[in-house]
């Protein structure tokens, strides 16, 4: 089963016989069997431990999905929806999430090493001991995240919207800069 496979079965009318599906790694496809220009849906799909390195799932809905352990490096997530997902200890390397929405998405022990978040709705998820050395976090919206033991060694929060006080306190560690300077690369 391929991903237009799986897509198929969330796009029905009725997706409730599809909801509680289990995928295995090995019938995942990789960016070459994405349709472009479709909207995937998989919305509540359990992908617990896929291997979905340099998949294209552009625009893809993956609300509620389990995306536990699943190796997502260097895949185009650019627009997703990922609201309430389950990334625990998820590997999203270099992946590109631009724009997405992460809104109460749980990110515990995720490896964001260098993955594009720009302008990425984080609202209220958890990201406490993720890893987002070198992650570009510009404009995206933190307020209400757990930042719990995340590392955000390198990490560029210009502009982005942080939880109440960490502006302040980053500004005031020479991390980032006051609102009336440039903006360097944050490290935290």
């Amino acid at each position: 089963m391929d991903l237009g496979s799986i897509a198929q079965c969330f796009a029905g009318s009725n997706p409730a016989p599809c909801t509680r599906m289990s995928i295995e790694r090995d019938e995942l496809a990789t960016s070459s069997n994405v349709v472009e220009d479709e909207k995937m849906d998989l919305f509540m799909a359990n992908l617990s431990g896929a291997n979905l390195n340099r998949a294209n799932l552009n625009r893809a809905n993956l609300s509620r999905a389990n995306l536990f352990k699943v190796d997502l490096r260097l895949a185009n997530l650019h627009g997703a929806n990922l609201q309430e997902a389950r990334l625990i200890g998820a590997d999203l390397t270099g992946a590109n999430l631009y724009g997405v929405d992460l809104y109460e998405a749980n990110l515990y022990g995720a490896a964001m090493q260098r993955t594009i978040l720009e302008r990425a709705e984080l609202e209220r998820a958890n990201l406490s001991r993720a890893n987002l050395q070198g992650a570009i976090l510009s404009k995206a919206n933190l307020q209400g995240a757990i930042l719990h033991g995340a590392d955000l060694t390198e990490a560029n929060l210009d502009k982005a919207i942080l939880p109440y006080g960490w502006r302040e306190a980053l500004q005031a560690a020479g991390l980032i800069p006051k609102d009336d300077e440039a903006a360097p690369t944050a490290t935290v």
